[in-house]
């Protein structure tokens, strides 16, 4: 008697937007029940408080991981693209991310004044970075597991559900979700741009090992500089024009391996569509909450 073989579902274009949508969802759950918890104990700030809700996004991000490698049947490295990659890659993210710091690490600021001008107000964030134990934890829960999750999730999982349509469309998509994801309209833009490179470099690594580099080391830098006590000019011409001469010459070199890299081995005629059933309706509702939490974010500041 023959038995049937269990097939492996695909990692498509809709499985992508779905875990997006899904991994929203429960990160917003998640901090809906611990906001809960922490009113009805009457905790509103301190350490403790910080420590849990800096994690909401990061334990969604795992639980969906942990669900699609049962689901897809594939290797942690297979679903994340954490897979060996060339030393100049990592190369490649230190500039990278020195230059996303120093060329554009103005924009936030220079957006948040431009919104608070029309009257928009935003809400600032206090990192509790009082003695060294605040800053471990502080680089732990901002720093490294942000760097290692996100980066396995957006740069690996989803532009894995994406192999097959075009680079541009593909690092736009994974960009807008990056940006969203962050909840924060002073962000917005910079991380749209800083989600590009990140999906450019993994794409022409074949890794995400070297976005977690440069993720690391953005984040890093913010923290490091506020705890020492350090103010950075990021309105400096001179570092603003060597962090942009810096990304514009990746982003030439990192298009210019990608154009002569054979062409991504998919039937594209086969996967003809994917790109509108990534968003809609897989990755429709995520991207809707992402807006609706930024807005209110924004009307709560008020």
């Amino acid at each position: 008697m023959q038995t049937d073989k269990k097939v492996n579902l695909p990692l498509t274009a809709k499985s992508g937007g779905l875990a997006f949508s899904a991994m929203i969802l429960i990160y917003l759950l998640l901090t809906f029940i611990g906001q809960t918890v922490f009113q009805s104990l009457g905790i509103t700030s301190g350490l403790a408080l910080f420590a849990v809700s800096s994690i909401y996004s990061i334990n969604a991000i795992i639980l969906v991981l942990l669900f699609s490698r049962i689901m897809f049947k594939r290797s942690f490295v297979q679903l994340t693209g954490g897979s060996r990659f060339s030393p100049k890659y990592a190369l490649y993210a230190i500039v990278i991310a020195a230059g996303m710091f120093f060329g554009l690490g103005f924009i936030n600021t220079l957006f948040s004044n431009a919104l608070e001008s029309v009257g928009v107000k935003l809400s600032s964030i206090q990192l509790p970075l009082d003695n060294l134990g605040q800053f471990v934890l502080v680089t732990f829960n901002l720093c490294v597991l942000p760097a290692v999750f996100e980066e396995f999730f957006f740069r690996g999982f989803m532009l894995n559900s994406l192999d097959g349509v075009r680079i541009f469309q593909t690092t736009l998509f994974v960009s807008i979700c990056f940006s969203i994801y962050h909840c924060s309209l002073a962000q917005l833009l910079y991380q749209f741009i800083y989600g590009g490179f990140l999906c450019l470099l993994a794409l022409l690594a074949k890794s995400t090992y070297p976005c977690i580099i440069a993720h690391f080391l953005n984040n890093f830098a913010v923290v490091l500089f506020t705890y020492l006590g350090v103010e950075i000019n990021l309105f400096s011409p001179i570092a603003i024009a060597c962090g942009v001469l810096a990304l514009a010459v990746m982003a030439v070199v990192i298009i210019k391996e990608l154009k002569i890299r054979p062409k991504r081995e998919q039937d594209k005629e086969e996967r003809n569509g994917e790109k509108v059933d990534f968003w809609l309706p897989a990755a429709l509702f995520g991207t809707v909450m992402c807006l609706v939490v930024m807005i209110s974010n924004v009307v709560l500041a008020v």
